[in-house]
């Protein structure tokens, strides 16, 4: 991965990073590991204003669109500023880039939403109820599978420590919580794709 951080000024975060690329053994990172950025939200925050709610209440999020450079980045952030406050241990914050490396590399396959422009285009009735249903599902999916990246990868008992202590610092509390949770403990494990580049309102 590409750390767009000083590495000499947080130490820490850059050995995490690279114990992680030393041992993760799986052909879809090995394929994309030079094409994903990470960085800390505290590094890159003034390029990314847009996305202060989301950084701020919690610990980590992943963007395939972040256009820089003529091109849309794969991009990593982690707020380390929260994970220091959370006391989170190395594995922890490992835990944490595991999991949005799930999101990019075992993405998987969605519901069609049948919001109203779907239901206009193809002359179907809309129901909300219905479009409601199918949004839940297929954001429950992404983040299980994306917790099932990092509990293949050995990193289960720490994710969810994560959990429990993003439920107690922040109103944003966990997605799904019980059911992910039930996943994890299972080890239930699932073979999803590359996340697509969105490229959306550009």
């Amino acid at each position: 991965m590409n750390k767009r951080f000083n590495p000499e000024t947080n130490p820490v975060f850059a050995r995490i990073i690279d114990n992680i690329e030393s041992s993760l053994e799986c052909s879809k990172f090995s394929e994309y590991e030079s094409i994903i950025d990470i960085d800390t939200w505290e590094n890159i925050k003034q390029k990314m204003t847009h996305n202060t709610k989301l950084a701020e209440s919690g610990f980590g999020f992943c963007i395939t669109n972040f256009y820089e450079f003529g091109d849309f980045k794969r991009l990593i952030v982690i707020n380390m500023e929260n994970c220091n406050r959370a006391e989170f241990n190395e594995r922890e914050t490992g835990a944490i880039i595991l999991h949005e490396l799930g999101h990019l590399l075992n993405f998987p396959e969605l519901i069609t939403e049948q919001n109203f422009l779907y239901c206009y285009t193809n002359a179907i009735p809309y129901n909300k109820v219905l479009d409601q249903e199918i949004k839940s599902k297929n954001q429950m999916s992404m983040e299980i599978y994306a917790d099932s990246y990092a509990n293949l990868n050995g990193y289960g008992i720490e994710l969810m420590s994560t959990f429990e202590k993003q439920n107690i610092m922040f109103e944003q509390k966990i997605g799904y919580f019980e059911e992910r949770v039930a996943s994890i403990n299972k080890k239930e494990f699932f073979e999803g794709n590359i996340m697509p580049i969105n490229k959306n309102g550009w």
